[in-house]
């Protein structure tokens, strides 16, 4: 017959620990490289904080597609979001996800932010795609204020508006008409008069 079994010995000491891995990569920080379009110069558009806060500066033209055309230099192909708040109510401004700006010309002539919030200079806010009018269901525009967060998510199949507010209720918006995959995005603003503007 087979013995009893003995009792288990005591445990070796550990290894010397392995070599460290090579380091990846730098991760992008959280700033942006603006461009201004055909009607707009930098002497229109000031931008501080990391070149987080963008605002117009001019008042020459207070109207779309003149002085406050900014976009972000890097395109994005694919899914991305634009995130943004807000630090006035009372400025027009379209806020979201862009091609490249074009000319005046062309009506209307914020149409080239494709996806946007329009930020409406008497508190109120509405949904412009492709330039559209208000495409929120009902036509409803809702009330924003100073603080109220927004985001403009293309995942490849659909777009989603996200609004968030610690005085308003919290809403989002899907959309999935005209959306291919792989499209490419700027991150765009058109600010319609002196002061509009966008942080983070």
């Amino acid at each position: 017959n087979t013995g009893v079994q003995g009792n288990t010995g005591v445990q070796g000491n550990t290894g010397v620990q392995g070599n460290t891995g090579v380091t990846g990569p730098t991760g992008n920080d959280n700033s942006i490289i603006w461009a201004v379009g055909p009607d707009t110069d930098f002497t229109d558009i000031s931008i501080t904080n990391n070149n987080l806060n963008v605002n117009r500066e001019s008042d020459g033209a207070s109207a779309w597609g003149q002085d406050g055309e900014v976009y972000s230099s890097m395109a994005i192909t694919g899914p991305c979001l634009m995130s943004f708040t807000v630090n006035l109510s009372n400025k027009a401004r379209m806020v979201g996800l862009s091609v490249l700006p074009y000319s005046d010309s062309t009506t209307p002539t914020w149409g080239w932010v494709k996806e946007a919030f329009y930020l409406k200079s008497n508190g109120k806010f509405e949904i412009r795609r492709n330039g559209t009018a208000n495409t929120i269901p009902g036509g409803a525009d809702p009330f924003y204020t100073v603080g109220d967060a927004f985001t403009v998510q293309y995942t490849g199949n659909s777009v989603i508006y996200t609004y968030s507010s610690d005085t308003y209720s919290n809403q989002t918006w899907i959309f999935t008409s005209s959306i291919s995959e792989d499209m490419t995005w700027h991150f765009g603003a058109d600010l319609h008069n002196e002061g509009a503007g966008f942080e983070d």
